[in-house]
């Protein structure tokens, strides 16, 4: 599940940079202006579902490939709201290059508001499967949708124990002035690394296990946070008492 922001344009007139990601293991992805493409690349899932509002940068996603696809990215490039029969062919452009079912949909027209807000957390749990590995892509959206679809994330990993969900985030450390080494056309092509927010699920699950404790006795949960072997123990003991 990736999320699309606005993607304002710098001076060279582009959403997002040309960018290599380097990962983990010490490997690294082709340039990609999409942080999706990357994760495609190097994790290789069953499927894509890009979420945004209906004034999102969709143009963004297909800025790379606008000279096959210049009708469309004509029409994608408007802050008047796109529509869900636009959405739908964005998908099926962008699963003919990505080789991949694709999936784009918009969780609100616009503004994200306290009234709405509960709408847009149930939209991102839907696009979420309920059993298997699923990954969360914050980076082109850091905002809002973000912080609702990292709950939505939360929520349904505490709610299905057989879901597990990575979140990543596409982190660029080439300054954005953008003189990264160029490439052979001459572009320039940044440098950046793909991070695991593992830290925000971990604080879930501690928040989760002290409310087990303060709400209803349940110190099983909190027992694996216990790095004293003593205390550990203590826990231990009064979770199976």
């Amino acid at each position: 599940i990736s999320l699309i922001g606005t993607g304002q344009r710098d001076l060279t007139g582009t959403s997002y940079q040309q960018t290599r990601y380097a990962w983990p293991d010490g490997t690294a992805t082709r340039p990609t202006a999409i942080f999706t493409g990357a994760v495609i690349e190097h994790l290789r899932p069953d499927a894509v579902v890009i979420l945004g509002t209906r004034t999102s940068a969709w143009a963004a996603l297909i800025e790379t490939y606008r000279d096959d696809l210049a009708d469309l990215f004509i029409r994608l490039d408007t802050r008047s709201g796109i529509t869900d029969d636009l959405l739908t062919e964005t998908a099926t452009a962008l699963q003919r290059v990505w080789s991949i079912p694709v999936t784009c949909r918009a969780v609100c027209d616009r503004d994200i508001t306290a009234d709405n807000a509960t709408g847009i957390l149930v939209a991102c749990a839907q696009a979420f499967p309920t059993t298997g590995h699923a990954i969360l892509d914050v980076t082109h959206c850091f905002r809002s949708v973000a912080l609702l679809a990292q709950a939505a994330a939360h929520l349904l990993e505490s709610i299905h124990p057989k879901l597990t969900i990575r979140i990543l985030y596409g982190d660029l450390i080439t300054p954005a002035a953008r003189a990264a080494q160029p490439s052979k056309d001459g572009d320039s092509i940044a440098g950046g690394k793909a991070v695991e927010l593992a830290a925000l699920g971990r604080a879930a699950e501690l928040t989760s296990a002290l409310r087990s404790v303060f709400l209803a006795l349940d110190f099983e949960p909190l027992a694996d946070w216990m790095h004293d072997p003593e205390l550990k123990h203590a826990c231990q003991a009064v979770a199976t008492a």
